[in-house]
């Protein structure tokens, strides 16, 4: 699979550099584990995890999220997961965005961007146009 293959190298964070902000309780589910271990449903009860999480903690748990939204799209994972990967407004160089995606390497990226497209019947237009800015920015 895609995904799994271009995030296996990603180092695994310290504990500490996990989250960026409060996660409400959901520190037991991702403290000491691998993103590969984490259950669709375990992802989809912690949704609200993804925004935030720092930028080494969104890069290492992020194919997590998008394995389980791909595999199981009956969770609400996909819009969590969508709402990550899509730059506010197109601007991709906004510092909520720029943070996250600048750990991906390019293979990562375009693993995204293809994520998005496997997504965009939901939302054509936005998910077409984030792509793009995505697209753009990669070749920038």
């Amino acid at each position: 699979d895609e995904i799994r293959e271009c995030f296996k190298g990603v180092a695994r964070p310290n504990d500490a550099d996990i989250f960026e902000h409060d996660a409400e309780g959901a520190e037991a589910g991702f403290f000491g584990r691998c993103w590969s271990e984490l259950s669709a449903h375990s992802l989809d009860y912690h949704a609200h995890v993804l925004s935030r999480f720092s930028p080494v903690g969104f890069h290492y748990f992020l194919p997590a999220f998008m394995i389980a939204a791909v595999e199981h799209p009956e969770l609400g994972l996909k819009d969590v997961v969508l709402a990550s990967l899509c730059p506010p407004k197109g601007a991709t160089s906004r510092p909520s965005f720029a943070r996250h995606w600048a750990l991906l390497g390019e293979h990562q990226r375009q693993t995204a961007i293809r994520f998005l497209r496997h997504f965009a019947h939901l939302n054509p237009i936005g998910l077409q146009e984030s792509a793009r800015a995505l697209e753009l920015a990669i070749a920038e």
